[in-house]
């Protein structure tokens, strides 16, 4: 199971504090209606400071390189990823990496964003994705694709992680990448509270996202 819920505590106090905001308003017409603005201001700024903490996942993140099976000789993959608040598409996108280096790739393993070079003629297979919010796919990742410009049928895989919902985020990676003329492979849309359909033969995510590395690859020989 997956335990870390970090993700989801800026949720939790927004959907306490919608809560406690009704309550407040409720109360306040009841007694002293010209009170009723002070809820309702406390609502809008909790919206707006939401709002630009969302917008600041969306940002550009230092390079973490990582390499997996560096003496790998299957090929070579390359599985780039936006962090998230909390660690979960970090964990998902690295059980698919050890996924593919089990079955003999060599993984080069990074955030995405402008340090990535848009030269992918070295890999035989891209992995990218993000963690949903705002219920849009990660922008770093859709900009990449974007510089890329042309995948030319580069067999791709595009992973999101979302709370509970994001298939439809899941499409708009899917199509982003189909609009770069990639070869989607696979596309992994992993929930980490949410009870998974099976995929690959499990509902576990990690162990979603390490199949998949393990068995897609077999799409590719």
């Amino acid at each position: 199971m997956i335990k870390n819920s970090g993700a989801l505590v800026p949720l939790s106090i927004l959907l306490f504090v919608l809560v406690l905001t009704g309550v407040s308003m409720w109360l306040i017409s009841r007694t002293n209606p010209r009170l009723f603005w002070i809820p309702l201001a406390v609502l809008a700024v909790l919206f707006a400071s939401m709002v630009v903490f969302s917008r600041g996942l969306n940002l550009p993140t230092e390079p973490r390189p990582e390499v997996l099976n560096e003496k790998g000789e299957a090929g070579t993959a390359l599985v780039l990823y936006q962090p998230g608040i909390s660690n979960f598409h970090y964990s998902v996108t690295h059980a698919y990496a050890e996924g593919l280096a089990s079955q003999g790739w060599r993984v080069e393993m990074n955030t995405v964003g402008e340090h990535i070079s848009t030269d992918l003629s070295a890999y035989g297979l891209l992995a990218v994705g993000g963690p949903v919010y705002r219920f849009s796919a990660s922008v770093p990742v859709t900009q990449f694709l974007s510089r890329v410009g042309d995948l030319q049928g580069m067999a791709a895989v595009g992973i999101t992680t979302a709370g509970g919902s994001g298939p439809e985020s899941s499409e708009m990676l899917k199509e982003a990448i189909e609009h770069t003329n990639g070869n989607v492979a696979a596309n992994l849309n992993i929930y980490q509270l949410a009870p998974n359909d099976e995929q690959f033969g499990s509902t576990e995510a990690l162990q979603i996202a390490r199949r998949a590395g393990e068995q897609v690859v077999n799409l590719l020989t």
